[in-house]
């Protein structure tokens, strides 16, 4: 995470600025009560406790989702998310989508179609870094 993490500071154009999405098991994050507001941010206070099964959200991630399963200090929860939202990334399932290809798409789920359209406005390019190293990026 911190490997990632460390490519905001590094964006040249602050104009468009990067997005690094952390996807996290809540019962294993640091201080999670902090995070527990009604609508409205929270200044997060990272916690340099060394306690088994917990960790401090990475700094510069600028959005996080937390997956909560029920457990405390139990790492994996946010695996099958995260593979499912893989999954869905891969298989086109953000594309822009007309209605007659939606239609088709679910008329012929047996066989492999596209459902992007023609033509499209151009969409800023996502990297989706899934435990990336020093060479991901």
């Amino acid at each position: 995470m911190k490997l990632v993490g460390d490519i905001v500071p590094t964006n040249p154009n602050n104009s468009r600025p990067t997005h690094i999405i952390g996807i996290a098991t809540w019962g294993c994050v640091s201080n999670c009560d902090q995070l527990l507001v009604d609508g409205s941010n929270v200044g997060y206070v990272k916690s340099h406790s060394t306690e088994r099964g917990q960790a401090p959200l990475e700094p510069n991630h600028t959005e996080f989702i937390f997956i909560n399963d029920g457990t405390r200090r139990e790492y994996g929860g946010e695996i099958k998310f995260r593979a499912n939202l893989e999954r869905a990334i891969a298989e086109d399932f953000f594309a822009p989508q007309s209605p007659s290809n939606v239609t088709d798409s679910l008329r012929s789920s047996s066989r492999n179609i596209s459902t992007r359209a023609e033509s499209s406005d151009p969409v800023p390019v996502v990297l989706l870094v899934v435990e990336g190293g020093p060479n991901t990026v």
